[in-house]
Order: C-alpha cells, then sequence, then structure tokens
C-alpha cells in the first residue's frame, strides 16, 4: 500500500469515526481524542488533514450528505411518463431515505444541524438544501401549475418537506409513542406513502380552493 493510499485510508476513516463521535454527543461535547481512537489514528491526524476540529466536522458532514444525495436522487424512479402523483411519492420517499436511510447517526446529524447550526450550515444549505426546495417546488408546480402564485408553492412545498423533517427530529417521541412505527425500509416507505397522502389533500385544497399564504 502506498503513503497515498495509507493517508486516504486513515481520512476515510476518521471521516466515519467523527459521524458516529459527533451524532453520539454534538459538536460541542466531542474530542478529537476519541474520534482519532475510534479512527485508529494518532491524536495529530485530524490537524493534518483537516486543520482542527471544525474543519473535521464541516468535511464531514458534506461528506455524508454528498454520498446520501448521490445515493438517493430525488427524482429516482421517475421517468418523463410519471404522474404528479407518482412524481411526489417518488420526492417524498427519497427524501425520507436520504435524511434516515442510511444510518442513525447521519439522521441524528442532520436533526442536530437544523436545531443548532454550526459555522458550516449556510455552505450545507447552498450545496444541498437549494437542490431540495427547487426539486419539491417543480413537483409542486405539476399540480398547481407553472404560473402558480410563489406564496402558495412555497406553503406547499414547506409542508411536504416539514412532515418529512418532523418524522426526523422527532423520532425518540414517536418511537416511544407508537410502538409500531419502524425507521426500517419498510417503515421509510409506510411513512412516504402517509406524507403523500396528506399533502395530496393539502395542494389539493390550494388547487382548488384558491388564494394565496
Amino acid at each position: 500500500m502506498t503513503q497515498q493510499q495509507q493517508e486516504q485510508g486513515t481520512r476515510e476513516r476518521l471521516l466515519e469515526a467523527a459521524a458516529e463521535v459527533f451524532a453520539e454527543h454534538g459538536y460541542e461535547a466531542a474530542t478529537v481524542r476519541e474520534i482519532c481512537s475510534r479512527a485508529g489514528a494518532n491524536v495529530a491526524a485530524v490537524n493534518y488533514h483537516f486543520g482542527g476540529k471544525e474543519m473535521l466536522y464541516a468535511s464531514m458532514l458534506k461528506h455524508f450528505m454528498a454520498v446520501c444525495a448521490a445515493r438517493h436522487p430525488l427524482d429516482a424512479g421517475t421517468g418523463p411518463e410519471s404522474t404528479p402523483e407518482e412524481r411526489l411519492y417518488a420526492f417524498v420517499r427519497n427524501l425520507l431515505y436520504r435524511i434516515m436511510g442510511d444510518d442513525e447517526a447521519h439522521g441524528k446529524l442532520v436533526a442536530q444541524e437544523t436545531i443548532d447550526p454550526s459555522p458550516a450550515f449556510d455552505d450545507i444549505v447552498h450545496e444541498f438544501m437549494l437542490p431540495v426546495r427547487a426539486a419539491v417546488e417543480d413537483v409542486v408546480k405539476a399540480f398547481l401549475g407553472q404560473d402558480a402564485p410563489e406564496a402558495s408553492v412555497r406553503a406547499c412545498a414547506a409542508g411536504i418537506v416539514g412532515q418529512a423533517m418532523f418524522y426526523l427530529q422527532n423520532r425518540s417521541i414517536l418511537e416511544r409513542l407508537y410502538h409500531d412505527l419502524t425507521y426500517d425500509n419498510e417503515g421509510l416507505d409506510r411513512m412516504a406513502e402517509s406524507i403523500t397522502r396528506f399533502s395530496l389533500g393539502g395542494i389539493a385544497a390550494w388547487r382548488f380552493g384558491g388564494g394565496e399564504a
């Protein structure tokens, strides 16, 4: 193994370990020493590869969000002949898998970041959240029309994404209130169906009721 391969392996282990430790303890309580210990790396490795704890956190967050975005494209499962209803379900399902489907640590990190944003948050919004906004608004316009009032589109889009975030941010409560609620693939599919049905009702109210928020 070359030195470059060894360094790349160390970097990847640090990112994996950082995700676990930051998810378990939060940014402030997480320590570089514990991250390096889990990664099997020297404590100086974080400074060498990332320049410090803050940059490690930002790099880790961007890395895993990029991986999840590539793994779960928001339009996966749809095509030119897909109906608006099919596109809505696909968007919701892929969003749920993107923020919760790969591992619990990733879901915790996303939830933590939305509640207590880090210095990396603005970059995260620009790189990963704005494309989500564009995708969901495009789906909503398939129902309301391309010339629908911006406020109506925003209200529907926020309602759709907000339901997904509700399941993410309130996981510990929901699992205790509803013992049959699961966050495995089958459970996420059921959430997607529920959010889609509820959202269709809301979109219909905007579509046929008229008016703006």
